[in-house]
This record gives structure tokens, sequence and C-alpha cells, in this order.
């Protein structure tokens, strides 16, 4: 568990999916809670036939699903393209998570989180057919396919920083970079200038002056 949260807070990026085995109050304990993440505050759902959990919302504005669905899929109840869920653990977002998919008794199927230089992204429900027929939706594949390319790509992080304050991010390092490269700063009104890294154990950490303009 510390090798896990030393990674990601360096600016790696971790997928938890649950098991039929997942013991809550030891994921609580040593993993979720150091982290800051939502816990496990039990399992939901159980039942056959139409009963179980579905999809409530879905944030299409995520860069996840840019290219997911057609904009005639967007406007549909999200119910149509939910799996049949019948065994999910409890998860609700935290103040810092962001619950990418939403299910219909309020917890989190799909929720995303910053921790440190890193993201994590959770999966309430286990990737087998004895907790719902997600694993043979077509949805299944293209999501955790891109889902492992965005953690991975670290490009797609969305900061926001205040007007009077600094600025300050850090990126993976390159495996290689050829020698003298440059970097510039783009400021909103257009002008460009040049900005100098600074190497740390998690990366290449770009730091600004305080920000005048919004």
């Amino acid at each position: 568990a510390d090798r896990i949260r030393n990674y990601v807070s360096a600016g790696g990026g971790l997928i938890i999916f649950p098991g039929t085995d997942t013991d809550p109050s030891n994921y609580n304990a040593r993993l979720l809670g150091p982290m800051s993440l939502p816990e496990i505050r039990g399992t939901t759902g159980g039942g056959d036939g139409e009963s179980g959990l579905y999809f409530r919302e879905i944030d299409f504005d995520h860069p996840l699903f840019s290219t997911i669905f057609e904009k005639t899929e967007r406007a549909v109840d999200p119910r149509r393209l939910s799996p049949r869920i019948i065994r999910s653990l409890d998860l609700r977002p935290t103040p810092r998570s962001r619950s990418v998919i939403t299910l219909s008794n309020g917890g989190g199927f799909f929720l995303e989180q910053p921790v440190g230089s890193g993201r994590v992204v959770l999966f309430s429900c286990a990737p087998i057919l004895g907790w719902s027929d997600f694993p043979v939706k077509g949805l299944f594949a293209p999501l955790v396919y891109r889902t492992v390319a965005y953690l991975a790509s670290g490009s797609d992080r969305l900061e926001q920083f205040t007007v009077g304050s600094t600025a300050s991010i850090t990126l993976r390092r390159p495996a290689a970079l050829p020698q003298g490269t440059q970097y510039t700063l783009t400021i909103p009104g257009g002008t460009e200038e040049f900005i100098t890294p600074l190497a740390t154990g998690s990366g290449l950490r770009f730091a600004t002056p305080v920000l005048t303009l919004p």
C-alpha cells in the first residue's frame, strides 16, 4: 500500500477494480483512507431479473468520452447505455473527486480523483458477470482502454488557479529530451515567455510568478 501511494503521489496513474474477495475495511484503512479517496461504505445491489442498479448520470464532458459516444447517444437516458448491475461497492464522491458515472442510488460507478501529482480512477463494480453484464457491453473495452491511456499520458489534467496566486504544475519527465530543450508559457493575453522547469523526483515542475490575468 505504501509503494502504491508513493507511486501515485509522484505522478503515477492507478485504476482500482473491486474483486470478489475485496475486504472493505482493509482497503479503507490501508489504501483509500490514507490517500483521501472515497471509502467503501459497503456493498449494494444484489437481485435477479430487472432489479439492480443502473447509470443515472454520465459526465460526457470528461476527456474519456470525447470519441466514445455519438452526439445522438449523449441525448438519451443514461439508463439505456447502462449495464445491469446486480452488485456494487457503495462509493460516495468526496469534495476532491469527480463522479464521471453516477449510479441510480447516488453512489459512484466511475470516480476520478487527483492524489499528489497523480490520479486514481475507482470502479465500484468488479468486471465479472457475477456483479454485472458490464464486461460484455460495448462500452467496456473502449472505456477501460481509454482510461489506461488517459492515466498513463498525464496530458489531460485540468488545473485551476486563482488570480493573485502562483501556479505550479508537475509533468512527467519524458524518457529522453534533446539537448537544450526550451519551454514557453503562453499567457491569456497571447504573450509567450520562456520558462525553465525544476527537475524533481516526480517529473518537471513548472512554476510561474503571481497570476495577474484570468
